[in-house]
């Protein structure tokens, strides 16, 4: 997470807080609001990265330690696709 070779730690937890660890210490938190149940990390081709999260109610977050970039609910991005008639 913080690129220096440290090894990093990311975990979350029943409340939907995820914490990020560096160096033995908390890097920050991020709160996805729903019981967190899968975590992944995506790194690009120009050495950034992207944290996935999925929640116990269908959502999904992308994010970094200090930036929420984006976040859905599965269900409700299905429903909108079904009634487009791409589903």
């Amino acid at each position: 997470l913080t690129g220096q070779r440290a090894l990093d730690l990311v975990v979350g937890d029943s409340d939907g807080v995820i914490t990020m660890f560096s160096r033995q210490q908390i890097l920050s938190k991020q709160e996805i609001g729903t019981a967190v149940t899968t975590i992944d990390i995506f790194k690009d081709l120009e050495q950034g990265y992207e944290i996935v999260a999925g929640g116990m109610n269908g959502t999904v977050t992308g994010f970094q330690p200090h930036e929420i970039f984006w976040s859905l609910k599965v269900a409700e991005e299905s429903a909108k696709l079904a009634t487009l008639g791409m589903v």
